[in-house]
């Protein structure tokens, strides 16, 4: 699985988790819950997807999605005012 991310923005994070095996990382990353749950976080609109998203089904790949949001730069509270009224598209591609 090679994440592909489009965007004119770029931020890193490593996340710890308590996956054991990369059949674990695997299955979570085939659920739909673990998308729906990014896209609600990040507040998105717009959203595409493409093949479509079923909630009882694991994903298909490659699977794109796209969508708007508004940037929150709290690592950069300043920047937030800046971004206040500027939509973002972008797009993920898992493959």
């Amino acid at each position: 699985m090679l994440p592909v991310i489009e965007s004119k923005n770029m931020a890193q994070k490593i996340i710890n988790t308590n996956f054991s095996t990369n059949k674990q990382v695997i299955d979570y990353f085939t659920m739909p819950f673990m998308y729906n749950s990014y896209l609600e976080i990040v507040e998105a609109t717009h959203i595409q997807c493409s093949p479509p998203i079923m909630e009882n089904k694991k994903i298909e790949f490659p699977q794109t999605i796209s969508y708007q949001n508004y940037p929150k730069l709290n690592f950069f509270p300043f920047l937030n005012a800046i971004f206040r009224n500027k939509t973002i598209t972008d797009n993920i591609k898992v493959i």
